[in-house]
């Protein structure tokens, strides 16, 4: 785990940096928020988001039907 890695360097008296970041957060820890991560990034590219928007869609309206 991290923190143990945290833990080991601050016992050793070495230095731990860190840096706050401006942005979303996606969780991809368990295969369910790795593929919200995918959907996330790949609507946002210029090559796959209005196919995949498209997709996305079509796939919304069967599931009304079910």
């Amino acid at each position: 785990r991290l923190a143990d890695a945290f833990d080991l360097m601050l016992e050793n008296d070495r230095p731990i940096y860190g840096k706050i970041l401006e942005g979303e957060w996606l969780d991809t820890g368990d295969k369910f928020n790795f593929v919200k991560a995918t959907i996330h990034m790949a609507l946002k590219h210029p090559e796959t988001g209005k196919k995949l928007r498209e997709y996305l869609k079509c796939k919304n309206d069967a599931l009304d039907v079910e």
